[in-house]
């Protein structure tokens, strides 16, 4: 058994453990979020929730700006054994440093949008009260906890934003804008806060007390480079979504808007699942695509198998509550068409990113960067063709074109230098 001084934590949780824990994490943060979202949804407060779920959805996209793909790069690093005692405080210095140097940009362009009159007073109050966020976003130590094969509790921590957002939506309800979004705002950040406390405490638990190490100029380079290209990975996909609900609030409306950002939730959450046990297994995916016994792609389907089923039945279970929704006349009826349309995506999505992480695996980032950019770029203009001919059916389209480019692409790259 390995040693905390030898690297991985004496006691470190089972992968299904891990998996449970992700799960306990979703549910107990994006379930909350979900479950506030349809008693308002059933109350016929859409506006309320367009205007919740733009302003978290970009508070969040903030948050992963600013870790520039960290969660993956620092797991890599100490699965790999290449950060162990004090290397792996010094690389994870270098990183929060690249960090706060992105947060600062960060927040000085979301000050710059504020500074043009108009901005409406509930988006003033939640950036002014969101912002403190950035700071443990910058300090954020999931990626540690991922590469000591304590996913579980990272997953957990990571929930404490959207639960303090939930349970502080319907104090929100019916105050005045400007005092709603102090509210909310306030709320993001005191799950963030709460977040990178947990994460503390496991690092601790672990026999991995964080303690401060000199952060050396090459590693800082490193960290910045791998930064950028990560960001190639994530970020359009991240953009992508939040582009489609500006077009969608700019061509369908408030109650279109409303309607996208639910059913994209319920398959967005559906898709999270399906991703906690690639997370869990990633560390050891690094090892097998390193394998040249075996084709990266065979391995890659042998490793998806049960998680690609499972999304099928995803798929099968959404199509089947979406018929079935609009015959009920309850207030979440107008949900079930959409959520039909939607349920395909599911499956392309779930293809997609496997195919994306196993570049990742191999520290091919910036081919994943290509490939992500790429499939982003051609659904963005399906989606301002489409979306205002078709509505939300247009959205659809775009999404599971941009899916089947990504998967395309990302196994052509796979199969380079593959074994024959």
């Amino acid at each position: 058994m390995r040693t905390a001084a030898q690297g991985l934590p004496p006691r470190a949780p089972a992968g299904t453990l891990n998996v449970l824990l992700l799960v306990a994490g979703f549910g107990l943060g994006q379930g909350s979020v979900f479950l506030v979202q349809t008693f308002l949804l059933a109350a016929g407060r859409l506006d309320l929730i367009a205007l919740f779920g733009l302003h978290l959805s970009l508070a969040t996209l903030a948050v992963l700006v600013i870790e520039a793909g960290s969660l993956t790069v620092l797991a890599r690093h100490v699965a790999e054994g290449r950060a162990r005692g004090a290397d792996l405080w010094r690389l994870y210095w270098e990183t929060c440093l690249v960090r706060g140097i992105v947060a600062s940009g960060v927040l000085l362009a979301v000050a710059g949008v504020l500074a043009f009159r108009g901005v409406h007073g509930f988006s003033v109050a939640y950036a002014v009260f969101a912002a403190p966020a950035s700071a443990a976003a910058a300090l954020s130590a999931a990626g540690l906890l991922d590469g000591l094969r304590l996913s579980g509790v990272s997953g957990l921590a990571a929930s404490a934003a959207a639960i303090a957002s939930a349970l502080a939506l319907p104090l929100a309800r019916d105050l005045p804008p400007a005092s709603a979004g102090a509210v909310l705002g306030a709320a993001f950040t005191l799950g963030h806060a709460l977040a990178l406390a947990i994460q503390s405490a496991a690092l601790r638990r672990a026999g991995f007390a964080p303690r401060l190490a000199r952060p050396t100029r090459a590693g800082m380079v490193r960290a910045g480079r791998d930064g950028i290209a990560m960001l190639g990975v994530t970020l359009p996909g991240q953009v992508f979504f939040r582009a489609q609900l500006l077009m969608s609030a700019a061509f369908l409306g408030t109650d279109a808007t409303a309607l996208f950002l639910y059913v994209t939730q319920i398959v967005a959450g559906l898709v999270q699942l399906l991703g906690f046990a690639r997370r869990v297994a990633f560390p050891g995916l690094v090892a097998q695509l390193a394998d040249p016994a075996g084709g990266r792609v065979a391995t890659l389907l042998a490793s998806q198998a049960k998680a690609t089923a499972a999304a099928l039945a995803m798929v099968l279970v959404l199509v089947t509550a979406g018929l079935a929704l609009p015959a009920t006349g309850h207030g979440l009826a107008g949900a079930g068409p959409p959520l039909a349309l939607f349920a395909i995506l599911v499956l392309s999505s779930h293809l997609a990113l496997a195919a994306g992480q196993g570049l990742m695996a191999l520290g091919r980032y910036p081919d994943a960067a290509a490939t992500t950019l790429l499939a982003v770029a051609a659904g963005l203009a399906l989606s301002l063709l489409l979306s205002p001919r078709l509505g939300l059916a247009g959205f659809a389209l775009a999404n599971l074109a941009q899916d089947a480019i990504a998967l395309a692409l990302a196994v052509r790259f796979l199969r380079e230098r593959s074994p024959r």
